[in-house]
């Protein structure tokens, strides 16, 4: 078996597990090469995290750094995850670890027991709108979703939960971004649940082997995502001719004309001058504030 660490494969000559970005070492509990985000402006407040080496803020034990009735919930988030879902359905829901301990979103009755096939199915038919697609992807043994709930961190590169960049049924989610969702005053627009929904629906559309784009459409019917900022956004915070902030209106995709004001801080200050050439969506920068409007 060359899967060790986390399931990473092991290069027999070097005896280091290939995580993708860089290689790991098992005996020393650290990468060999630094990481490429390199220092950002938000690991200044924490020092787990200056050591541009180790690994998971050397706390292997409660984090994971990974490069489906079938939901597998990955990450140190899952009990966000799971409130979150569960506010979207009628029937109750449970994570449970499989026989190869994966942990999975499996459909319990009033006791925490896991339905049966006929159960599951006479519930089946009692669902519409949301509820059923959620149902369907819970309960499809063939197309596996893997939600991946975060390691708890801010992740700069993640706008509240992420499709695009990650191939087949799997989806990113930053909770840091999402309880912005959860401010009062936001109450009534973007919900924290509905991203849950979103990428949830998206992730198994992808699974089935739609596009991003066919999978974003897809979710959109049923837990509408953000679309494109309005015209007149977004605005500029600009700070010893640096930019540290953006904020813009974002409509909500059939909220009936109900907009999403959110504010993302740039991880880094960027020069105002480097802006004509820096390209768009390149900037890294985390969600600090959301309010209706």
């Amino acid at each position: 078996m060359r899967q060790k660490f986390t399931q990473k494969e092991r290069d027999i000559e070097t005896g280091l597990d290939y995580f993708g970005a860089r290689y790991y070492g098992s005996t020393q509990g650290r990468f060999t090469s630094p990481d490429p985000l390199f220092i950002e402006l938000g690991r200044l407040s924490d020092p787990q995290q200056l050591d541009l080496y180790q690994y998971t803020r050397n706390n292997p034990l409660k984090f994971r750094d990974p490069t489906g009735l079938d939901i597998a919930v990955d990450g140190c988030e899952q009990d966000q995850y799971q409130k979150r879902l569960q506010a979207l359905v009628s029937f109750n829901i449970k994570l449970a670890f499989d026989k190869n301990k994966n942990l999975k979103v499996g459909i319990v009755d009033a006791n925490g027991n896991t339905l049966d096939q006929k159960a599951l199915k006479a519930l089946g038919k009692t669902l519409k709108g949301g509820e059923k697609e959620l149902f369907n992807a819970i309960t499809d043994s063939k197309n596996h979703v893997t939600i991946d709930t975060g390691n708890g961190l801010a992740n700069p590169r993640i706008f509240f939960g992420d499709g695009k960049s990650n191939s087949g049924g799997t989806n990113k989610l930053d909770f840091t971004d999402i309880n912005q969702l959860d401010n009062p005053k936001n109450a009534g627009g973007f919900s924290s649940s509905q991203v849950i929904g979103h990428e949830t629906l998206e992730a198994y559309a992808k699974s089935k082997g739609d596009s991003f784009d066919d999978a974003h459409n897809y979710a959109n019917q049923y837990y509408g995502g953000l679309e494109q900022p309005s015209a007149g956004t977004p605005h500029f915070d600009a700070q010893n001719a640096n930019l540290i902030s953006v904020t813009a209106d974002f409509p909500i995709h059939g909220g009936g004309g109900v907009n999403a004001r959110i504010t993302l801080q740039f991880v880094t200050p960027i020069p105002v001058q480097a802006i004509p050439t820096t390209k768009s969506g390149t900037q890294l920068a985390n969600v600090v504030g959301v309010e209706k409007h």
